[in-house]
């Protein structure tokens, strides 16, 4: 799906123009429909205008269109008109003039009418497919670019923070493996006492003088293992991060 979304924003980026407008007869400058456009150029299509205003996208360089206004299958009316698309156009308001054949032969006697089969006539255009082939294969790179570069995006995003996860277990177990045995039994002991005690309990508790305990604490402390609250004559020892916790 994001491919296809893609494809349709490279689209954009090299479409050329909309080119629009209306058709008129020489006669009264009234609309006239249906009538046959005939584009060539890069691209070549030929299609049914049948409300007198026509609309068609078509990427730059330079185009002929040729019109055609029929009758009972006889020819009434025709143009020939040139027209240049830049890569800057993003729409062209062209009008479009018909004449009669005899008027129209003085100037364009060399043009020839296309053979139109009134009975099976297409709506849709019809696309020189060696004229968008260029295009295509443009649209086609660009799809592709921009689909691998949003993926290698995606991938990116979803393995960084796996890499800093990875690299934080292992500044844990480096922190973990630079505690002496003292300081893991300490920590061990209030991960067993809910996470908190008594700084006294824990110095009977593990038969330490009250220097080596303070000592102790502030080292643990200082890397961020436990957290001193002073409570009364007393302390608090709160278990930060604890042995299991950083496992």
């Amino acid at each position: 799906m994001r491919f296809f979304v893609f494809v349709l924003f490279a689209i954009a980026l090299v479409s050329g123009a909309t080119i629009y407008g209306e058709i008129y007869n020489s006669n009264d400058f009234e609309t006239v429909s249906p009538v046959v456009l005939k584009i060539s150029g890069p691209v070549s299509t030929q299609i049914i205008v049948r409300d007198g205003n026509y609309s068609i996208d078509l990427p730059p360089g330079a185009y002929t269109i040729a019109g055609f206004y029929y009758e009972n299958s006889t020819l009434v009316y025709r143009s020939y008109d040139k027209i240049n698309i830049t890569d800057q156009d993003k729409s062209i308001h062209f009008d479009i003039v018909l004449f009669e054949p005899d008027e129209f032969d003085i100037f364009y006697s060399s043009i020839e009418p296309p053979e139109i089969d009134h009975q099976n006539v297409k709506e849709s255009m019809e696309f020189s497919i060696m004229g968008f082939l260029p295009y295509l294969v443009l649209l086609l790179v660009i799809g592709a670019l921009v689909f691998y570069l949003i993926n290698k995006k995606s991938a990116s995003s979803v393995s960084r923070p796996q890499a800093k996860e990875e690299i934080r277990k292992e500044e844990i177990k480096e922190e973990l493996e630079e505690l002496d045995d003292e300081e893991r039994k300490l920590l061990s002991l209030l991960e067993a006492s809910e996470g908190r005690a008594l700084q006294r309990d824990l110095r009977k508790e593990l038969g330490f003088s009250e220097a080596k305990m303070s000592l102790l604490i502030d080292d643990l402390e200082s890397r961020g293992y436990v957290k001193r609250i002073k409570k009364g004559r007393g302390n608090i020892i709160k278990l930060i991060r604890g042995i299991k916790w950083s496992a």
